[in-house]
């Protein structure tokens, strides 16, 4: 699961392996080596798409979470109001909630998963858009080679193979 974000860093934790990932090289394309590139891209997008369903999850804990702490809020804050003597105002009510302890501390967790699901939503439309950017490039790269005639490194191996049986 995405524990932090500092500046382009995003550093996990999986089951209990810490590993960090500089959003600057997960986005890099290296033109020279495009069939690499779309191999890593697809276990980059998977590797990231996971590690948002596992945030979405956490989100939804700590949304609840968050909720049960205000119920329980509330219901002190009642009491707290009710033993006093004085009458239930809502204003009152709210007022206690948000100062509760418990309840902002839900709150900023709650907060931030939000934040760190939306890094990786984010994230995962760059790698999709990424995808689409390597099919681009590994078109035209077969268009050129068809238009110029140039080989490809495998052809030309090939080729300098059916040479030297030639000439043995």
């Amino acid at each position: 699961m995405l524990t932090k974000v500092e500046g382009t860093k995003l550093t996990f934790d999986v089951n209990g392996k810490v590993t960090s990932y500089e959003i600057d090289e997960v986005c890099k394309v290296d033109q020279d080596d495009i069939t690499g590139e779309m191999m890593r891209q697809a276990s980059l997008f998977g590797f990231f798409s996971a590690m948002l369903s596992r945030m979405e999850w956490q989100t939804v804990i700590a949304r609840a979470e968050k909720e049960r702490e205000y119920g329980q809020a509330d219901e002190l804050a009642r009491a707290d109001i009710t033993s006093r003597g004085e009458k239930i105002r809502e204003a009152a009510v709210t007022g206690l909630v948000n100062n509760d302890e418990d309840y902002i501390e839900a709150a900023e967790d709650h907060q931030k998963a939000v934040y760190l699901q939306s890094v990786l939503i984010n994230l995962c439309k760059t790698l999709h858009m990424k995808s689409d950017m390597l099919i681009s490039i590994g078109a035209q790269l077969r268009a050129e080679l068809h238009m110029t005639g140039m080989k490809t490194k495998e052809k030309k191996f090939e080729d300098n193979i059916a040479k030297l049986k030639d000439n043995l």
